[in-house]
C-alpha cells in the first residue's frame, strides 16, 4: 500500500469535546469510519481495525448491560438481536 497524505486523527481529549454526550462521540466515530471507507478504500486492514473497534465496543456494552438505548440509536434496533 502506497502511504497517503491524507490521514485522520481524533483527539477525545481535546476540550472541545467535553460537551458532548456519548452517542455524539459514537457518531463521531461512525463518521470516521465512513470517511475513512470512502477515502481508503483498499486499506482493508485499517478498515478491519477500526471495524473491529467498533465491534467490541457493543460488544462490552451488551454484556454490561449499558447504554444499550444508545446502541440502539447509533447502530439500529437490530443490534440486540445480535
Amino acid at each position: 500500500m502506497e502511504l497517503k497524505e491524507n490521514y485522520g486523527y481524533i483527539n477525545f481529549d481535546d476540550e472541545r469535546l467535553i460537551s458532548l454526550k456519548t452517542e455524539d462521540l459514537d457518531r463521531v466515530l461512525q463518521a470516521f469510519y465512513e470517511l475513512y471507507k470512502n477515502n481508503f478504500p483498499e486499506d482493508k486492514s485499517g478498515l478491519s481495525i477500526l471495524r473491529s473497534n467498533a465491534l467490541k465496543n457493543i460488544e462490552l456494552l451488551l454484556s454490561t448491560n449499558k447504554d444499550v438505548d444508545l446502541l440502539e440509536g447509533v447502530y439500529g434496533g437490530d443490534i440486540i438481536k445480535q
